[in-house]
């Protein structure tokens, strides 16, 4: 059966968003393992290679890498790490430059603007005036830069989300030296969830770090959701697969969104590779019936975004 396939976690690669600070301390993990697995190697040489992966500043790689893997469609999340990892670009900038790439690649994404609450009642105007426009289609929140989820001063955000009917991706689960993991923690999603049940919040990689927090969140809050993005980052074939299987097999797989968290792991994987892995005879989706297997590879996305089965394949 072919299903239709929405990527909901999508990075895009271009060192114009992520800043070298962030891709400085991933290196420095990498070195950690290397060192311990007995491979000599510098930092500096290592944040270069991940920064020559830091190009595709107008998403033609990324649509070459969906396209070589059968993914239809992505959402594109615009980082904000303001406050931790300054950017080369303003916030209207970033988004500025995901509206140009949606123009050059039309019917391919849609855009989950970053915000960082710190940034007042002009951030929230900002926010405002692109959903007004159309150019973006959800709102996206990285706690672990310093607040929780559930920050008052969100508020004004979700009330428009609210309004628009666009949904929220939060970021849980850990990250690099500089953020603050006691944010990652999905439970803190809650008190925004309960106030706002017309938003539908999903846990960014909710389906992968602290999976049985999200997990009850999940089945017991009716607007929120879990993404499975990062799997590839938990290590070997086997581990995630494992994994994977372990979550499908819960019962709540209406609430379990498809996501890859690329170029994260563009150093030791292609989207071509997983999406075989993911989608063969013995993956992790290989017992699930038909219906579940469409729910989590698109058709849970196209329900939250309102998309209809039309609009996706004519773009």
């Amino acid at each position: 059966m072919q299903y239709t396939v929405i990527d909901t976690h999508i990075n895009i690669a271009s060192d114009r968003l992520i800043p070298d600070n962030f891709l400085h301390d991933q290196a420095i993990n990498i070195q950690n393992k290397m060192q311990a697995l007995g491979e000599k190697i510098k930092t500096e040489k290592l944040f270069n290679k991940l920064k020559n992966y830091y190009n595709d500043h107008d998403g033609d790689q990324l649509v070459s890498e969906m396209d070589n893997s059968g993914i239809d469609q992505g959402v594109l999340v615009a980082p904000d790490f303001s406050y931790l990892y300054p950017s080369l670009l303003s916030p209207e900038e970033s988004i500025e430059l995901h509206e140009n790439i949606c123009k050059r690649h039309p019917g391919r994404f849609h855009v989950f603007a970053g915000v960082d609450p710190r940034y007042g009642s002009d951030g929230v105007t900002l926010f405002h005036n692109k959903v007004k426009s159309g150019s973006i289609n959800g709102l996206k929140v990285y706690p672990l830069c310093g607040f929780s989820p559930s920050d008052k001063s969100l508020f004004p955000y979700y009330e428009i989300c609210e309004a628009y009917g666009l949904p929220v991706l939060s970021h849980t689960g850990p990250g690099w030296q500089a953020l603050d993991y006691r944010f990652g923690n999905p439970v803190l999603i809650d008190e925004a969830a309960r106030r706002f049940r017309g938003v539908n919040f999903i846990l960014g990689h909710g389906a992968i770090y602290n999976f049985h927090e999200g997990s009850y969140l999940a089945v017991y809050r009716e607007n929120v959701y879990l993404d499975c993005s990062g799997f590839a980052n938990l290590g070997s074939d086997l581990l995630w697969i494992s994994h994977l299987r372990n979550v499908f097999k819960c019962g709540f797989n209406h609430k379990i969104l498809f996501g890859t968290s690329w170029p994260a792991y563009k150093m030791t994987l292609s989207n071509r590779k997983i999406m075989s892995i993911l989608l063969s005879n013995d993956g992790p989706l290989a017992e699930l019936k038909e219906k579940d297997v469409s729910m989590i590879m698109g058709k849970n996305l196209m329900r939250i975004l309102s998309i209809k089965d039309k609009e996706l394949h004519n773009g």
